[in-house]
């Protein structure tokens, strides 16, 4: 299985999701689950981490905003205020949408590596005769 998404599926808003092509099962992939399940563990930490940064990184935003509506002497301050959260919000989500799409086609791809590394052995012979 190569590292590179074999396609993608549109979201309806222009953003491309990869796809990633699976392997079939075979009896060689058994001995490789504790691979998969490390790489699962290992990137989806990674990606986790990353989630709670943004997180992290909202929450503050979030609070900041609130910490600044009681300062504001006239509605247009207010509006004003609230605009300018909106717009960085927006943006935020925006630039952080590739990296989580990143980070899980990553995820998937390493877990999913051992599996097609066994899917392309050729399958075990009996050897009574």
């Amino acid at each position: 299985m190569s590292e590179t998404p074999k396609s993608s599926a549109e979201d309806g808003h222009g953003f491309r999701f990869p796809m990633l092509e699976m392997p079939t099962a075979n009896a060689q992939m058994f001995p490789n689950f504790p691979q998969m399940n490390n790489a699962f563990v290992e990137r989806g930490g990674v990606l986790n981490k990353e989630i709670m940064r943004f997180a992290n990184e909202r929450a503050q935003a979030n609070a900041k905003l609130l910490q600044s509506l009681p300062e504001c002497t006239s509605w247009d301050k207010a509006v004003a205020v609230q605009t300018e959260f909106m717009t960085s919000t927006s943006g935020a989500f925006m630039l952080e949408m590739p990296k989580l799409v990143e980070k899980a086609t990553e995820m998937w791809t390493s877990m999913f590596a051992p599996l097609a590394e066994a899917a392309k052995a050729e399958p075990a012979t009996d050897k009574k005769s």
